[in-house]
């Protein structure tokens, strides 16, 4: 039920905080995560907690782009398995289709095929305010965090990143990372 960690905490009793929760509609086992693991969290702007610092990586304000060189790595670790990430999206969405073209991130948790994989992708870098150079192939296993973003009605900050493949360094050259926040428009980088 999605709806009970957004005023129940960890322990089952009320808070106005939540907790952050995975999609109720994946399973996680021993043996297997689904394609894309969505975590879902409150954005509490008053006083910066749970999955409030998630949106300051898109705030230019705040220097989201040296926040991301910092910090591009996520832990997200299961009963099973720990486990690291590295971002490759970052981007603002609406989730109301009278403020535009809606991507609905939210209902892609596995990827049937590898052309599902490759759209979805496509759709999180064609958004991303930071290229970050993290090449992606089907197969890999994503992970999804998403909070309210106040810069307009039912805004979502998202984060996509992917998970280090076995043998793979997690660090990268961040030299190489581009910063595209200035070229968003309507949701999408202008071409």
């Amino acid at each position: 039920d999605n709806d009970y960690y957004l005023n129940h905490s960890f322990l089952g009793k009320e808070s106005v905080y939540g907790n952050p929760y995975v999609d109720y509609e994946q399973q996680i086992t021993p043996t297997q995560l689904p394609g894309n693991v969505i975590i879902y969290g409150h954005n509490t702007n008053l006083d910066k907690n749970m999955f409030n610092p998630l949106t300051y990586y898109a705030d230019r304000n705040y220097d989201g782009f040296n926040l991301l060189k910092d910090t591009y790595r996520i832990n997200f670790d299961t009963i099973y398995e720990r486990g690291e990430y590295l971002i490759f999206a970052i981007f603002v969405t609406n989730t109301r289709e009278d403020q535009g073209e809606v991507f609905e991130y939210h209902k892609v948790v596995n990827f049937n095929n590898e052309d599902e994989f490759n759209d979805y992708v496509s759709e999180c870098l064609d958004r991303s305010y930071y290229y970050t150079g993290v090449d992606l192939e089907y197969g890999d296993q994503i992970l999804t965090l998403s909070t309210c973003n106040f810069t307009w009605s039912d805004a979502r900050t998202v984060i996509v990143a992917r998970k280090v493949r076995p043998n793979e360094s997690p660090v990268l050259d961040t030299s190489k990372f581009i910063d595209n926040s200035g070229y968003i428009e309507d949701g999408k980088i202008k071409r």
